[in-house]
């Protein structure tokens, strides 16, 4: 029984260290090391720092810190919401399917968000006040209207969300309204309050 058992460890040996060396061969880093040593040096590095920084608990852009999940968060007293009104009528986005809510509730969400910095993005400022060196007025303003919408595009949106809304809920859209308003909890039951208009238009 254990000569039996010998043939087969001395059998099964060479497989596990040939396994193992396929491993390693197969080893990212290890490929990166045989390809170009400075990138290997720069991946190694990366890795070094990242740990570091989570180690210590400490903010080093771009490595990114876990902490931000495993910090404890302070229940808000109120949260945001969006709203949609068609010919008066709110509408409850929550029983469209998702895609479809989505295709209506982040634009409304994106607009507002945009209303309230009156369309001053980051990327537009970028443009505007970083790039005006390098480039004319007028491209310039072309770049600034591709990467970030302004004004000029509140009555296109509006009128393509009451076409969209139409559609999805099969109903001829003579005015439509978006705002916000605040969930409140009591006693574990949400509260909707503070309703307030954030645009609105009349179709012919």
């Amino acid at each position: 029984m254990l000569n039996i058992v010998d043939e087969k460890m001395i059998k099964i040996i060479p497989v596990i260290l040939n396994t193992r060396q396929t491993m390693k061969k197969s080893w990212f880093l290890f490929e990166v090391w045989k390809m170009n040593r400075r990138l290997f040096y720069l991946f190694l590095g990366i890795i070094v720092i990242t740990f570091f920084t989570v180690v210590k608990k400490t903010e080093a852009t771009p490595f990114f810190v876990w902490s931000h999940y495993s910090a404890p968060h302070t229940p808000e007293s109120t949260y945001p919401r969006s709203y949609l009104k068609i010919n008066g009528e709110f509408m409850d986005l929550v029983k469209l399917p998702r895609s479809t809510r989505e295709m209506i509730q982040i634009p409304i969400e994106q607009y507002i968000f945009l209303l309230d910095r009156e369309f001053k993005t980051v990327p537009k400022h970028i443009v505007e006040n970083r790039l005006n060196r390098f480039f004319s007025a007028k491209t310039i303003k072309f770049m600034s209207n591709r990467i970030s919408n302004s004004e000029d595009d509140v009555i296109p949106f509006m009128e393509w969300l009451a076409r969209y809304s139409g559609r999805v809920y099969s109903q001829e859209v003579k005015e439509l309204e978006i705002g916000r308003y605040d969930i409140r909890f009591i006693d574990g039951n949400p509260v909707k309050e503070n309703f307030r208009v954030i645009d609105q238009i009349i179709l012919p």
